[in-house]
């Protein structure tokens, strides 16, 4: 049950991801859409496109997921961000035994802004596209009669489009497509399973976002978002697998991942002097997925519920700034699972968790500024995150 938390609580901060700033991840990515964020806001909004030019390069270690060093480019233009990695591990067990796995990730967004440039109906709005995609092959093998082979490939491709109401009001909808794959081959001497699975998704959502800012440190947000996946990190922490309802060897579609999720969030800013910054707010996302298992007509359904009500204070002396982020957060998992007498049971859960961010920006000149970020533990240098940027006209 740790473990269902813990994915959940992933897909909803994707705090390595290129989504966030630094900034953003060290006020808190409950703020996400709520606090002004050039970097963050620009992910979301590309209309923003041209309001800030920067490059910059990050890096946050973790052990178990290989992030890699994240690069961003920013112009009047053009936008772009991207991760591009790879991993191999091959562990030797006891009794001749091994564990290998290999795979390569790719998360990166492109913008184009083209107002303008061609005919009006054409160029309303910047030109963007988001890329989630990855592939993994996992093979455990304990002899030549018991092992284990798994192969998994996502592919998730998304646009948004934003109508700007007024000054204050932007409705943006997400519109996704994916290509998925999932095949396994085990083996246990006289007995075995062995399958390949495909599914074609089509899925987005949409929201309504509000804010009135009447200076960077002083504003009022608030957003709704109802809708379905959006990333594979939303998809790979769903209660149950987006393959789950496929027979052995079939290819379907599916819209929404049979999954709906609904998002709102407030905050407000208060400022302590003309450039330091305290900022409350609240968060709740709500999780329903309902499917069934393959070949029978038993129905699955996973729900989940997660409260934050987040706090966070930014504050400078000289070329540095301290960015501090706390909160409490509940959440509810809920799940029809088989027990141990094959009875298919509801499972509820609850759990209540205070966390804590880190971050510090240090100036080095009108151009360049280092960004530092740490999440939970001060005194572990892994969990530590940094990133260089080189802002020409800030």
């Amino acid at each position: 049950m740790n473990r269902v938390l813990c994915l959940f609580l992933t897909a909803i901060c994707i705090c390595y991801g290129v989504n966030y700033s630094l900034r953003m991840k060290a006020l808190g990515i409950d703020f996400v859409n709520l606090i002004p964020d050039y970097e963050t806001d620009l992910y979301l909004n590309p209309n923003l496109l041209g309001g800030k030019q920067l490059a910059g390069i990050s890096y946050q270690h973790q052990r178990s997921l290989h992030t890699p060093i994240t690069l961003r480019l920013l112009t009047k233009r053009f936008g772009w961000a991207g991760q591009y990695w790879g991993e191999y591990r091959n562990n030797k067990i006891e009794n001749r035994s091994s564990h290998n796995v290999t795979g390569f990730y790719i998360k990166d967004f492109w913008m184009v802004d083209m107002r303008g440039k061609l005919l009006r109906f054409l160029a309303g709005n910047v030109w963007n596209l988001y890329n989630d995609e990855s592939y993994v092959c996992k093979r455990t093998k304990y002899s030549e009669a018991h092992f284990d082979t798994t192969r998994t490939a996502k592919y998730l491709i998304s646009a948004n489009a934003v109508c700007k109401i007024n000054r204050y009001v932007d409705i943006i909808h997400k519109v996704c497509g994916g290509i998925y794959y999932s095949y396994r081959n085990m083996r246990y001497y006289d007995l075995g399973e062995k399958y390949e699975k495909y599914l074609i998704l089509y899925t987005g959502n949409i929201g309504i976002y509000y804010r009135n800012s009447i200076s960077t440190n002083r504003f009022s947000s608030f957003y709704f978002v109802f809708g379905g996946p959006t990333s594979n990190a939303d998809i790979d922490a769903l209660p149950y697998s987006i393959f789950e309802h496929l027979s052995a060897v079939e290819l379907q579609s599916s819209f929404f991942a049979r999954t709906l999720i609904g998002q709102i969030g407030f905050a407000r800013g208060i400022p302590i002097d003309d450039q330091n910054l305290f900022v409350f707010g609240i968060r709740d996302i709500l999780l329903w997925q309902r499917t069934f298992q393959a070949d029978t007509d038993i129905r699955l359904e996973g729900r989940r519920n997660s409260l934050s009500i987040p706090m966070a204070v930014e504050y400078s002396v000289n070329k540095v700034t301290f960015r501090i982020g706390t909160g409490i957060i509940y959440s509810y998992i809920g799940d029809k699972k088989w027990d141990s007498f094959s009875t298919l049971t509801r499972y509820n859960s609850h759990t209540l968790v205070f966390k804590y961010t880190f971050g510090i920006q240090w100036k080095l000149n009108d151009y360049l500024l280092f960004d530092f970020y740490n999440e939970r533990n001060l005194s572990d240098m892994y969990r530590w995150a940094v990133y260089l940027k080189y802002v020409p006209y800030e």
